[in-house]
């Protein structure tokens, strides 16, 4: 490894070696000490805007020195910040460093590059700017072990505060040749708080998703390289965009991106699905490296519809195992709202004349009304709950015309309870009769099932694939099997009563197939949840809720 030792009169890059006076020459202690001096010699480190190991001309540190306590930076200090600035060869201060005596302990800081006021030396604000890493790069060196004017020289260690992560990328055999890669992101949070002394970084904030910078060269073995400067954390997805097809890759056990290590992170991206290659945590220069077997998300269709294979469940003690649909019905992309759907009815409506804020929600021209009133299953000229027409069960409200008396009659007078799209062969299921094929709405258990924390885990994202919408992504913890993981995005859609919309971007709501049996049968079950909560709920039916659509397929239960 190349070194260079330069003799200068204030800080240093990588390692910095401080001088003072050999001894006191016999001086007491409160004579004057001197200038504080350095030799410098570059370690290992590189700092993000160059390669190799040196600082180049115009760089600039800021340096600390104060007496005391180690752990604790007093409001007054013997060097208090003073920027040093390199020529290529010297380090120059910008006002002059001097021991504050002799026989009296000195601590060091140093921090690249210089930063604005520092009111904190224990809990630093840092926000990631990935529109420059350069700028964002945090360098820190400390001696907290204390030397004085006659110790002579001590070594003062450069060390990146901040992680490293690199994206490389091939293709397979599917590609007649290499696509244009429209992105690369990590779903990570740009804020974090730093203990200086310490060198310790805790992330702070949302996770958003941070861009990564396409490199000149691609690493050995890749097509395309992408990387960038990270907060310290556990990251547990990365996107990358090709050509309007979006492949996403969730880690169930996450990747940890470590201070000072870089974390590479080799793809193979085919049609339809992408897979991991090679993972590897280093120095930045060097260090050990690991594999891994986790595999991406692959989307298949039917009917023209993609799907993720969430795996089997166990409901009422049979099997099932269930295909969801990656998107809302009317919806292009798994972050859209899509359409709204009263209860049973397989057309939407639209709020006449709403603005919306983003493309993507689908909100159009058409009836205004979510209400008992425009209700499809409503006596004529009625606009009572206890006047719908279609899918009653014996649920003792006897005001309601599935009633004769305290006889429950149901729907057509034939005494049988109808609780779900099934018990009319889906006629009424906007699932089925917009999508087509096996597509159906969930039943109340499937839903429930899906909530199962032991078997998924659901996780509030916010500004989803940098698409300014929030909601719930639902991951299989196992997945098809032990390397397979899954995963659906339920966007927070609100909902719709009225000629209005409520909780957008801030609640989800989802039918289900199943009346509601806990109030009656002018009530249906949905999903409901917030960034902290999911529940099943018994909504009126007349509300606007989303349809997540699934399929379902046979299984052995013998």
């Amino acid at each position: 490894m190349k070194k260079n030792n330069i003799r200068i009169i204030t800080a240093a890059a990588g390692i910095l070696l401080l001088a003072g006076c050999s001894n006191d020459g016999g001086m007491g202690a409160d004579a004057d000490a001197g200038s504080i001096t350095i030799d410098a010699s570059i370690g290992r480190m590189t700092k993000v805007s160059a390669d190799g190991t040196n600082f180049t001309a115009g760089d600039a540190i800021a340096l600390y020195a104060w007496t005391g306590d180690a752990t604790s930076v007093p409001g007054t200090r013997v060097v208090d910040g003073v920027i040093n600035t390199f020529d290529g060869t010297n380090w120059t201060p910008a006002s002059m460093m001097r021991w504050q005596k002799y026989g009296v302990t000195h601590y060091f800081l140093s921090l690249y590059p210089v930063p604005g006021s520092v009111t904190s030396f224990t809990e630093a604000p840092y926000t990631l700017d990935p529109a420059d890493y350069t700028a964002s790069d945090l360098l820190v060196a400390t001696n907290l072990n204390g030397v004085t004017p006659s110790n002579g020289i001590v070594n003062l260690t450069f060390e990146h505060v901040m992680a490293k992560l690199g994206v490389n990328i091939k293709f397979g055999d599917e590609f007649s040749s290499d696509p244009d890669v429209t992105s690369v992101t990590v779903s990570a949070r740009k804020n974090a708080t730093v203990n200086y002394l310490t060198k310790s970084v805790t992330a702070t904030g949302d996770e958003s998703y941070v861009p990564l910078t396409a490199q000149s060269e691609p690493a050995t073995g890749y097509k395309k390289s992408y990387s960038g400067l990270q907060v310290p954390q556990t990251i547990r997805r990365i996107t990358v965009v090709i050509d309007d097809k979006t492949y996403i890759y969730d880690s169930a056990s996450g990747i940890t991106l470590t201070s000072g290590k870089c974390t590479n992170v080799g793809l193979i991206i085919g049609r339809g699905k992408m897979e991991l290659a090679t993972m590897s945590i280093t120095d930045w220069e060097a260090g050990e490296s690991r594999s891994d077997a986790e595999v991406f998300l692959q989307h298949k269709k039917i009917a023209g519809h993609e799907y993720v294979d969430m795996g089997e469940v166990i409901i009422g003690g049979v099997k099932k195992h269930l295909l969801w649909a990656t998107c809302n019905i009317g919806a292009d992309n798994p972050w859209d709202y899509g359409d709204y759907f009263a209860w049973g009815e397989t057309a939407p409506y639209y709020a006449e004349g709403y603005s919306q804020e983003k493309p993507c929600t689908h909100w159009r021209d058409g009836k205004n009304d979510y209400n008992w009133n425009s209700y499809s299953f409503m006596t004529e000229n009625k606009k009572d709950r206890y006047y719908i027409t279609k899918y009653t069960f014996a649920d003792n409200n006897t005001n309601g015309i599935w009633y004769d008396g305290t006889i429950f009659k149901g729907d057509n007078g034939d005494g049988v309870e109808h609780t779900d799209f099934a018990s009319y062969n889906y006629v009424d299921d906007a699932a089925r009769q917009i999508w087509g094929d096996k597509w159906r709405t969930p039943t109340y258990e499937e839903w429930m099932a899906l909530c199962d924390d032991t078997k998924y885990t659901w996780h509030w994202e916010t500004d989803y694939m940098g698409s300014g919408i929030n909601g719930m992504l639902v991951i299989c913890k196992d997945g098809l099997n032990s390397s397979a993981i899954n995963s659906i995005f339920l966007p927070a859609n609100g909902w719709r009563y009225d000629g209005g919309f409520s909780g957008v971007n801030k609640y989800g709501n989802y039918w289900s197939s199943s009346i509601g049996n806990s109030q009656g049968s002018h009530f249906a079950w949905d999903l409901f949840f917030g960034y902290n909560n999911k529940v099943m709920l018994d909504d009126f039916r007349y509300n606007g809720f989303s349809i997540r659509p699934v399929i379902e397929v046979e299984v052995d239960n013998e």
